[in-house]
């Protein structure tokens, strides 16, 4: 089976690395859950503009090439790919592909079959989603993080596995969509 995987927080701890260089950068240290949902350019009162070249300038750094994996994600994929084709689908920007791919080979080698970016963060200047690499790829089921994300793959008739987190409880989760707390449950899922 093709499985589709969000590469940010659920594989890769992206907003450790963010918290890091912006207590770095900034000298402010913000909590994981409060960086997710309201954002850097809310709390530091960043425009839009300023909060992407700050990004952007992240992306090139060692935080954001040496983050760390989320527990158990390698063991997880590493049974995954025994029975399943894996790929990544990631909304980070075109311009990270190179720094994405080498993070990939260096703490993932040989699991991932291919590297999807929909360019839909920072900003949503996206020519394609992830229920549309998801179609093209047939891939029947992915793992994710983000509610809406999770919720738009499942409205295009994609299983999906949302891991549990802070940032994306709801009262109403699709019928396709299971939420899993844990990288064990992902892999007792699929």
């Amino acid at each position: 089976m093709n499985i589709g995987l969000d590469l940010d927080e659920v594989i890769a701890e992206l907003t450790i690395g963010i918290q890091e260089y912006i207590h770095q950068t900034q000298g402010i240290v913000i909590p994981k859950e409060q960086l997710i949902m309201d954002g850097p350019e809310r709390i530091l009162g960043w425009t839009e503009e300023e909060a992407c070249k700050n990004l952007y300038s992240f992306f090139e750094t060692n935080f954001f090439k040496t983050l760390s994996l989320v527990p158990n994600a390698k063991e997880g994929l590493q049974q995954l790919a025994e029975h399943h084709t894996l790929y990544i689908i990631s909304a980070r920007p075109f311009q990270t592909y190179r720094q994405t791919q080498y993070w990939i080979e260096e703490n993932i080698p040989g699991l991932i079959s291919g590297l999807c970016l929909t360019n839909q963060w920072p900003r949503k200047n996206n020519a394609t989603t992830k229920p549309m690499v998801c179609k093209q790829l047939g891939v029947l089921v992915m793992v994710e993080d983000n509610l809406t994300q999770a919720q738009d793959c499942a409205s295009k008739g994609i299983d999906v596995l949302l891991l549990d987190y802070p940032w994306n409880q709801t009262a109403n989760l699709d019928r396709q969509i299971n939420r899993v707390y844990s990288w064990d449950e992902i892999t007792d899922e699929i």
